[in-house]
């Protein structure tokens, strides 16, 4: 099922359409003129199974698949995800970048950089969780470990008690010095914790465990103390150990198995060819992506494409008919990238073509490059009108003029050319020769000669 938003000559004769999709839509208008609304508005009667507010080319399937990206960070009116629809943006998780898509980035728009993982966990963290659950008052945990800094945790408890009741009486001098006295007994305590775990454990153990304890408690922060206790119980060599903490365990584990054990040192390694990455987007993975020396423009790229990838491909196969909704995609790009950004989207629509019934793209911008690559007939124009629509193949400052509707220069710079003309500013050769059209230069010449 196609939306009609494009020229019905291009469904009336599909080899009139020149993209991959089955029907390519751009819209543009000025900021305020309604291109995020209506994103928003049509995603959401996308999935209505009778939206009165759009035309459809055919009776509603029911199965239409909607997927709404948007490059700003700043909240809007925009549907909320659920089954049919994916709401994508700079704060929603992070997905991997497959290898097959780093590659096309990488050659479509001479990107530099590289996927890289590390472990989430902290195993510094993990430790200092542990030590802070042996200030809890009254103490509920259990353990050797804990038998074994019994009078520590005995004189902590003790002064702590102390500090609350000087403070609570008023007597400053006192609490202060009983305050020192809690620091150095929490920084004993730490200490003979991380000691007594170090003997218990090979040091590459050791750091194994304690990110797995912090990963499960990042998880699970409600059970924090349980998690706790059942990490104390494995350090007696006991067999009750929560399912929770045993599940991160076990994540730790694999992700050591992939990716070496540098990562338990807190390193960052890069994704290696035909690694087993797929699963490590999902939050609360052991894993988390980053990007090795990505621009701001790249990381926008992969960040775009990796989370659009990850939606299409969790429904790819299924009958479904896939609407690809992008609100200024192109943002953060240099105009140079802004040229390879339609033929890239075309390629990467091309690439998932084939798993669904029918694909629609519609995107959003405000950039003169992009309008130039698409035909006026796939071109939606909102706000106050401008000129006829002026798109494909043409020259930028026609776009600018016609379609988009601006000067082609700046208000500053006009401005202090007018006033020159009109002799209400110093008109002097210097800053006339700054200019750089070579007619505007030269009548300010003129005006400089009179």
């Amino acid at each position: 099922m196609i939306f009609e938003l494009a020229d019905p000559k291009q469904l009336e004769e599909p080899r009139r359409n020149l993209f991959s999709a089955d029907a390519f839509t751009l819209v543009v208008g000025r900021n305020g003129a309604g291109k995020t609304h209506f994103l928003s508005g049509l995603a959401s009667e996308v999935v209505k199974k009778k939206g009165a507010g759009i035309v459809r080319s055919q009776q509603g399937s029911g199965n239409e698949f909607v997927i709404l990206y948007t490059s700003s960070p700043f909240p809007g009116i925009r549907p909320r995800s659920s089954s049919r629809i994916r709401r994508l943006g700079p704060t929603s998780p992070k997905a991997i970048v497959s290898q097959d898509l780093l590659r096309s980035i990488s050659a479509a728009f001479s990107a530099s950089g590289a996927a890289e993982l590390k472990l989430r966990s902290d195993y510094k963290s993990g430790l200092r969780s542990l030590v802070a659950s042996l200030f809890e008052i009254p103490l509920r945990l259990r353990g050797k470990l804990i038998e074994s800094i019994s009078s520590e945790l005995k004189f902590y408890h003790d002064i702590s008690m102390k500090w609350v009741k000087l403070s609570s009486s008023g007597d400053v001098q006192s609490a202060s010095v009983a305050k020192l006295k809690m620091d150095a007994i929490q920084k004993e305590i730490h200490e003979l914790v991380e000691s007594d775990l170090k003997r218990s454990f090979p040091a590459a153990q050791y750091k194994l465990n304690l990110h797995s304890l912090d990963l499960a408690i990042k998880r699970n922060k409600k059970k924090q103390r349980d998690l706790v206790q059942s990490f104390l119980y494995f350090v007696d060599n006991r067999h009750s150990v929560d399912v929770n903490l045993h599940s991160a365990m076990d994540d730790i584990e694999m992700a050591i198995a992939e990716y070496g054990e540098k990562l338990l040192s807190g390193s960052v390694v890069k994704v290696r060819k035909n690694a087993v990455v797929v699963p490590n987007y999902e939050k609360g993975s052991a894993l988390v992506f980053a990007m090795a020396g990505a621009s701001s423009g790249e990381s926008a790229l992969f960040d775009q494409f990796a989370k659009i990838d990850r939606e299409v491909q969790a429904v790819s196969g299924k009958d479904k008919e896939l609407i690809i909704l992008i609100d200024e995609g192109d943002a953060f790009l240099h105009f140079n990238w802004q040229q390879k950004y339609i033929k890239f989207l075309d390629a990467f629509v091309a690439r998932i073509r084939h798993g669904f019934e029918s694909v629609q793209v519609v995107l959003t911008t405000h950039s003169p490059i992009l309008m130039s690559d698409v035909p006026s007939g796939n071109v939606i124009r909102f706000g106050e009108p401008g000129g006829p629509l002026c798109t494909f193949g043409a020259p930028l400052e026609r776009i600018v003029s016609s379609t988009v509707g601006a000067g082609s220069i700046g208000d500053f710079a006009a401005d202090k050319i007018s006033e020159m003309i009109e002799r209400k500013q110093y008109v002097d050769a210097y800053i006339v020769d700054q200019i750089d059209d070579r007619f505007i230069r030269a009548e300010l010449r003129r005006l400089l000669w009179e």
